[in-house]
């Protein structure tokens, strides 16, 4: 029996069937959490409809990998639209054996394939996609093809739109960056890849995760609708009243009545309604029923007069003479720092600087750049840094504008302004929060006083006066204030409050006075308290069981809740991963710090669960705490950062394609070498990986890497570039980027661009020049790369780590190669944009002219190998034995 069986042998039905689906991935997520709520909502007293039986735990029904196919292949991406600048109709293809090298420098559109990229795989950190910000509103949807083929099947091109999920089939791609390898170095990193038993208890934590989420949900909602007031109109120590009490949120289950309890109690018939009847007209000429009328008028009188003072403390004379001087202080402040915004930043190219909506904008970006590690708030921008807003590095001007306005958004009068805005502002919130009572409603609540005679009613009369009167100077402030400009209020009429309480007083006196010489009338005032409320209870009572039930709801929810504990999973988990995970990801994670050099930092492996999720740190080996980011350098945070997911990786077993972006930025040349040399390895294990860069010491690594195998692994260059008319991620699979193309590749290219030249272009227009002056430019460089490649014989290569001394023996220049190389240079260089004197009247050349030249370069690059070769040959042998003596 495994751990999983065993830890099922001890748990009830509802949680082993909850682990059967984790093992088996039956249903997706939030079906099997509806399973889930519904068995353990059975066990603990809920009415579940239907039936749910429980099954068993089987082993044998755990499923590896789940919704993560791992034998996917990426054929290609594209067309994109409406991402980025880039160029529409280009499609990236990629190598589906071997690996895949992109190159485009800086401002190629590269970053937005992987942006792309990123939304269709595997990744820790996600992030959104943006539009064309410089098309205004006329950007398309976002959409995104891709092609890719499963296992042996045939190759299936499907779009992904903005707001879609992921695509299921390409789960087991994952793709790295550098936020994504962030996440290495920033802290604790969750365990992607888990041995089938502990993904299986990952799942069932996820189910407990969602089911308890519904659970959370519903105990919300229904504590926030039995938080209202409720049973208040009861009269207090009648038996309706005691039981209504109970039905709070705050009782005890052992104290919520039963249903039974409050349909006995609000049962009523014929003979209940006939003893009210009589009790009602004894009471109705009696003390009691004068006392009773006295009471429910003073509480009237006092209910509005409380109303009516809570107003009026806000509107007094008083009150209303401070506002003047809340305007006046907003509108100074503001003239303040519109002045000081007119001086400081007032030339700035956008008139609006400074304004309200301009500070919310800057005020963001700063948090921005603070959440982003770039400068905290209070930390002035340095030229170099990125602008918070496009991204760019500043320069002396950008950063001095950015420290322009930080001193002014920072600076007292900006702060003195916000401060009497918002004064103003809170000014407003509360007059605007007054409540008043409608003309009817007061009028109902003092019906029985404006029956006791014309002072009653006079005074009625003023209050609902004086309520109005309330309400319209709140009304008129309200608007000044919103204006800007405070005039005169109507004067108020007199407040009736101390009225309307010395009358309360004085009823409730005569009241006490009444029920003080009648034993009978109390008793019957008690009867008919505990019939009437009997009788509204009868009225209400399916609205009271109703209520009851949800109370009940919800202490059994509160219980479902807490049996959905994920800490014994986190145990389990921890348990498998100490056996099954924990071992080989330490010992891998260890030998990929010594591949990559980093055996000199103390570094230390630790792991645990949480929730039912497993995570690992490479922290550093120290007793203070400290961030490695801190303490690390930037080449030795991406190497950790790269060692930590190719050991993870590996231990996974996975097989499914590595998508990396720049993944060498700020490393040493030997662990350029590293980098490249591991993700070939990958590559020649049958995994797919593509290569996003704009390093040339990298790229030439890779295809080294590559070549320099007892069995050469496939290797795909692709270009991203800008095109001739400004647009962004022009795609060209299977070229290498200019630099590092060899000299035969590129007469290719020079040949193009002499046959792309229309023959009926005149020779004297600027646009034939243009073309002209490009491809002289070319050729130089050719000439140039013919004299490493060839003349040189690849002794020294650029962007190579090695000098081929071997190479050494083909080298023979002669001194026609050096004239014949120096009149081509001086030719190409006359012709490829150097500025000339005037008096020379260089004749621009024909297209004949072009390909004679370039005629004399292939002739040269085929004589000279051939030279080479038999220089070599001829200095091999020199060097296989000494030579021969003379004999006599």
């Amino acid at each position: 029996m495994g751990k999983l069986a065993e830890w099922c042998a001890g748990q009830p039905a509802w949680a082993v069937d909850a682990m059967q689906r984790a093992a088996s991935c039956s249903q997706d997520v939030d079906a099997d959490a509806d399973a889930l709520v519904c068995r353990i909502g059975l066990a603990h007293g809920l009415a579940i409809e239907g039936e749910h039986p429980c099954q068993p735990f089987t082993e044998d029904s755990i499923v590896a990998v789940g919704a993560s196919p791992d034998d996917v292949i990426l054929h290609s991406v594209g067309p994109l639209e409406g991402l980025d600048r880039l160029a529409g109709g280009q499609v990236l293809k990629f190598a589906l054996d071997g690996i895949t090298i992109v190159f485009g420098e800086n401002g190629s559109g590269k970053s937005g394939y992987t942006r792309a990229l990123r939304q269709l795989t595997c990744v820790r950190e996600e992030a959104p996609l943006e539009g064309n910000v410089f098309a205004g509103d006329s950007s398309p949807a976002k959409s995104i093809t891709y092609t890719y083929r499963a296992g042996d099947g045939d190759a299936v091109t499907a779009t992904w739109s903005e707001g879609q999920p992921k695509p299921a089939a390409l789960g087991g791609a994952t793709l790295l960056d550098t936020e994504n390898l962030r996440v290495y170095v920033s802290g604790k990193s969750d365990i992607l890849y888990m041995p089938p038993e502990a993904a299986c208890v990952g799942r069932l934590a996820d189910l407990y995760q969602a089911a308890g989420d519904r659970f959370r949900s519903w105990i919300g909602d229904a504590t926030r609708r039995c938080a209202r007031s409720f049973g208040g109109h009861y009269t207090p120590g009648t038996t309706a009243s005691a039981l209504i009490g109970r039905l709070q949120v705050a009782t005890a289950e052992a104290e919520l009545p039963t249903e039974h309890a409050l349909r006995e109690a609000a049962s009523w018939g014929p003979d209940a309604e006939a003893e009210l009847a009589n009790l009602q007209t004894e009471l109705v000429q009696g003390p009691a029923a004068t006392a009773a009328l006295c009471d429910r008028i003073a509480t009237s009188c006092l209910t509005v007069a409380a109303s009516l003072e809570g107003a009026a403390a806000a509107l007094t004379d008083d009150a209303v003479a401070a506002d003047e001087a809340l305007v006046d202080a907003r509108q100074r402040t503001r003239r303040v720092a519109e002045a000081l915004a007119a001086e400081r930043i007032g030339s700035q190219p956008i008139a609006a600087t400074g304004s309200d909506t301009w500070r919310e904008l800057f005020g963001f970006a700063r948090q921005f750049a603070a959440e982003a590690g770039v400068r905290m708030r209070g930390e002035p921008f340095a030229v170099g840094d990125p602008c918070p807003l496009c991204q760019q590095a500043l320069g002396e001007d950008a950063a001095a504008r950015l420290t322009a306005f930080d001193a002014y958004v920072e600076g007292r009068a900006t702060q003195e302004a916000e401060l009497a805005a918002g004064a103003v502002a809170q000014r407003t919130a509360a007059l605007r929060a007054l409540t008043f009572k409608p003309e009817a409603e007061l009028r109902t609540l003092l019906g029985e006083a404006a029956t006791q005679g014309e002072p009653a009613q006079a005074l009625v009369d003023r209050t609902v006066a004086f309520g109005n009167a309330l309400e319209a100077r709140r009304d008129e402030r309200v608007s000044q204030l919103d204006a800007g400009r405070i005039a005169d209020l109507a004067t108020l009429p007199a407040s009736p409050v101390d009225d309307l309480r010395n009358w309360a007083a004085q009823l409730t006196d005569h009241a006490a006075t009444l029920r003080s010489g009648d034993d009978r009338t109390a008793a019957a005032v008690s009867r008919v308290a505990e019939l009437t409320d009997r009788r509204q209870m009868s009225g209400q009572i399916e609205e009271l069981v109703a209520r009851r039930n949800e109370l009940s709801n919800i202490l059994a929810w509160k219980r479902c809740e807490a049996a959905l504990n994920t800490g014994p999973l986190s145990r389990l988990m921890t348990s498998l991963r100490k056996d099954l995970t924990t071992p080989g990801l330490k010992a891998r994670i260890e030998e990929e710090i010594g591949n990559f050099a980093l055996t000199h930092i103390p570094l230390q492996f630790s792991d645990e669960t949480s929730k039912g999720t497993s995570f690992f740190e490479v922290a550093l080996a120290t007793t203070r705490k400290a961030k490695k980011s801190r303490i690390l350098s930037e080449g030795e945070q991406r190497a950790l950062s790269l060692a930590c997911f190719l050991a993870e990786s590996h231990v996974a077993g996975r097989k499914s394609g590595i998508i990396l972006d720049d993944p060498v930025t700020s490393l040493d040349h030997g662990r350029v070498r590293c980098v490249a040399r591991r993700l070939v390895d990958e590559a020649a294990k049958g995994r797919q990986i593509i290569v996003f860069t704009h390093n040339l010491v990298f790229y030439n690594e890779l295809t080294l890497a590559c070549v320099d195998r007892a069995v050469p692994v496939p290797a795909l260059p692709c270009l991203i570039q800008q095109g001739g008319s400004g647009e962004f991620g022009i795609v060209s699979v299977g070229d290498a980027p200019w630099v590092a193309r060899k000299v035969r590749e590129r007469e290719q290219t020079l040949k193009t661009m002499i046959d792309d030249i229309p023959d009926d272009l005149a020779v004297a227009s600027d646009a034939y020049r243009g073309r002209c002056t490009g491809f002289y430019a070319a050729l130089r460089e050719t000439w140039e790369r013919a004299v490493e490649e060839i003349v040189l014989n690849d002794v020294v290569r650029r962007y190579g780590p090695t000098v081929g001394t071997l190479r050494l023996g083909g080298v023979d220049v002669s001194d026609d190669d050096f004239m014949l190389i120096h009149r081509a240079m001086t030719r190409a260089s006359e012709h490829s944009g150097h500025d000339q004197a005037a008096g020379r009247q260089i004749e621009t050349p024909s297209k004949a002219q072009m390909r004679a030249d370039l005629a004399e370069l292939t002739g040269f690059r085929s004589a000279k190998t051939k030279s080479n070769r038999e220089a070599e040959d001829r200095r091999r042998s020199l060097a296989a034995e000494p030579p021969k003596a003379a004999v006599g």
